[in-house]
């Protein structure tokens, strides 16, 4: 066989791998694990390259911020760059991004200005538990979103608006209300 045909048989192969394939930090995932993730999500994810972060359970497209929460899954180690970070803040060895440091900065009342003091290590834990890498206790992200979300302080409703990454039929970012808690 020829390389002009070794080349053009190597293109349609790589070509078909990647038609509908859905990585998960890095890697393929199986298909198995992609229904099973489908089931507990309760929607389909649409063929593209993802993060996912075990110990938290979130997880996000690719080079951008988290998305999803959904723990219970384990694709690997997330890598330190899945999320197009670039803030010096580290969450079990992903660094975050400007808006998802911006959203954690203002649960906590930090005014954006210092979120630069915050860069180091932690820990996020699936109950929203936020330690140092050290150990020690920072806070619990899901209490201070509900202290903070939806009508105010103490109001025990946590609202959340976040982008769809599902397919628009007119091109405009569609986006996605989440509202939990009692008082909601």
């Amino acid at each position: 066989m020829s390389n002009v045909h070794l080349t053009v048989l190597f293109f349609f192969a790589a070509a078909a791998c990647d038609a509908g394939a859905t990585t998960v930090n890095g890697r393929a995932i199986a298909p198995a694990q992609l229904a099973s993730f489908e089931h507990a999500l309760g929607s389909p994810v649409p063929p593209g390259d993802y993060w996912y972060d075990a110990r938290s359970g979130l997880g996000g497209p690719w080079g951008e911020a988290a998305r999803i929460y959904l723990p219970g899954f384990d694709f690997g180690p997330v890598p330190a760059g899945a999320s197009g970070g670039d803030t010096g803040i580290y969450y079990n060895g992903r660094e975050l991004n400007l808006i998802e440091a911006r959203f954690i900065a203002a649960l906590f009342g930090i005014p954006e200005v210092q979120i630069p003091q915050f860069r180091g290590r932690y820990v996020l834990e699936a109950t929203g538990d936020v330690f140092t890498e050290d150990g020690v206790y920072v806070g619990n992200l899901a209490v201070l979103a509900a202290q903070r979300g939806g009508g105010g302080a103490g109001s025990g409703c946590t609202a959340v608006r976040i982008p769809s990454t599902a397919p628009s039929p007119t091109g405009v970012k569609q986006t996605i209300d989440v509202a939990t808690g009692t008082d909601c």
